[in-house]
């Protein structure tokens, strides 16, 4: 927990938990930072979710797939747009964000292989899982996408896609339908783009919970004001023809 002044953004962080059957704490000076501006150290929470995505391929590997296992790994790599061969379903145009029992299945499939070992070497390709994950450095800053300004990939770069050999040799391609926008996520599906924090959202069932706008309207530009400056990256990753899903202090809202 963190237990602050809330004058000076001085707080102290406190850990407590379990080890080697005795509870332990620590507590350490922090410094809160105000606004959420400082952007130096955002990439440490998506490298960690990064090298948490492969211990829990480990864990499907070695120890079979679970509901809790599955649904985290599903949940991270939506968060994040972290891609695997077993996760690429995400990127798939087809796959309904919005339910999550369909992505669930669908993850289901793909850790069933990934349980059953057919890709052979058992405890090799656990050891090849975690290395390739857990050897994640500091993503590369991203460049601005094509008709527009800002700081968005035209597409993440993943680890394989539907190749497992492709995967484990470290072959990179490209998947078109995520964005990789800062530490932030953004999916494709038809002229749309959806940020992860909108992704629960279904476009014909809540369309009255969305909120419409026009892109460099007088509304528009009250919320690149209020924004933050990561909610700011994935606006101005849009670009000219598409449209944009996003949630924005609890308000979801369809940038035209």
């Amino acid at each position: 927990g963190l237990a602050g002044d809330g004058k000076r953004h001085r707080a102290q962080l406190v850990i407590t938990g379990m080890y080697q059957g005795k509870e332990k704490g620590f507590e350490y000076p922090v410094t809160i930072n105000p606004g959420g501006k400082d952007l130096r150290y955002a990439f440490v929470e998506k490298l960690w979710a990064i090298r948490r995505v492969g211990f829990l391929l480990d864990e499907i590997q070695l120890h079979g797939k679970s509901k809790e296992v599955i649904d985290e790994l599903v949940r991270l790599s939506m968060k994040y747009g972290i891609m695997t061969p077993y996760t690429s379903f995400l990127a798939d145009e087809t796959t309904p964000l919005a339910k999550p029992r369909v992505m669930h299945r669908r993850a289901a499939r793909y850790a069933k292989g990934l349980a059953d070992g057919y890709t052979g070497g058992g405890g090799q390709v656990a050891a090849k899982n975690r290395q390739t994950l857990n050897e994640a450095r500091r993503p590369a800053p991203a460049s601005a996408p094509p008709g527009g300004p800002g700081k968005a990939d035209s597409g993440s770069r993943m680890w394989g896609h539907d190749s497992v050999a492709a995967y484990e040799g470290k072959k990179k391609q490209e998947v078109r339908g995520v964005r990789n926008v800062g530490d932030q996520a953004v999916y494709r599906r038809g002229r749309v783009w959806i940020a992860a924090n909108a992704a629960k959202l279904d476009l014909e069932k809540d369309k009255d919970k969305i909120r419409r706008i026009k892109r460099f309207s007088e509304e528009y530009f009250r919320l690149v004001r209020a924004n933050t400056t990561p909610e700011n990256q994935i606006l101005s990753s849009q670009a000219e023809g598409e449209q944009l899903l996003i949630t924005l202090r609890g308000q979801a809202y369809m940038i035209d």
